[in-house]
Order: structure tokens, then sequence, then C-alpha cells
């Protein structure tokens, strides 16, 4: 979701730098692989700048968190029983959200996964920072941060 969202939006709309605020969710989010795909963008020239923000544990609240609450309340008033009229359910949800399908048969995981294992080291300890910050100009390069006002750790 995210590449796809990086290609159809940011890179579309001519925009060279990219903030992203995310939960700390280890699994979907916060990662060596989500941080090495980002690096990987940036180095290659796709983006000036990638900032990957964290919000506290405890204290995450955004657009996001609305969107699955509209959307457990439109399917809990729905008779659901395929895939189809879930999906439609999803989009009917909310106004101002778009729903995007994206197949099974997708590649950009496998694609990314093997070039940025090889070429890039995992960071150690990546759960215990909330800012990652990659530039074209410093290639290989993650700029760390435990906090806003910490001093960034390369």
């Amino acid at each position: 979701m995210l590449y796809h969202f990086i290609q159809r939006i940011v890179l579309a709309n001519d925009h060279r730098k990219l903030t992203i605020y995310a939960d700390n969710c280890c699994g979907q989010n916060k990662n060596n692989f989500v941080v090495k795909m980002l690096l990987a963008l940036a180095q290659t020239g796709e983006l000036d700048v990638v900032e990957l923000k964290f919000f506290v544990k405890g204290h995450t609240k955004n657009a996001v968190d609305r969107g699955f609450g509209l959307m457990r309340k439109k399917i809990a008033k729905e008779d659901v029983w395929t895939a189809d009229q879930l999906l439609e359910v999803i989009n009917d949800s909310s106004s101002s959200s778009a729903l995007v399908h994206i197949p099974k048969e997708n590649t950009t995981m496998k694609l990314f996964r093997t070039p940025v294992t090889e070429v890039y080291k995992d960071l150690k300890g990546v759960q215990r920072y909330q800012i990652f910050t990659m530039c074209e100009k410093k290639p290989g390069v993650v700029s760390c941060r435990v906090g806003p006002p910490n001093q960034p750790m390369d």
C-alpha cells in the first residue's frame, strides 16, 4: 500500500519530499524492510528526502483510526456474505476515503525484498527510534532519532 501510494500520488504529482506518520506497529510499519524500502527510494533519486515519524506508544489516534471506526460501524449494520459485498460496504463507509484493492498477485514486496536485503544492513534496535530520515544526498544513511528534541544518529 505504501509503495502504491508513493507511486500513484506522491511521485505522480512531482512531490520530492515525503513525510509519513505511522503508529508503532512493528509488523506493519516500524521494521527494517519499510525503512530500507524508503531508503532505496531516496537513494535512487525518486525522492529527495523521506521522513518516517512514529507516534508515541499509547497516544496514537489519527485519521486512519477514525476511518477504521467508520468501517466497523458500517459493517455492523450490513449483511455481508461475500468479499465483493465487503469491498462495497468498505467503499461506501466514507466519502473522504478511497478503497484501494491491491491483488494478491502483486509483486511489489517481492521486487524490493531481495535487493534491499542484499544492499542495506539492518538497523539495530529499530524499535527504540521514533524518527527516521533518508536523503538522496546521503546515500545508504538513515538518520535515527529517539524523539524530536534528540540529535540524529547516522
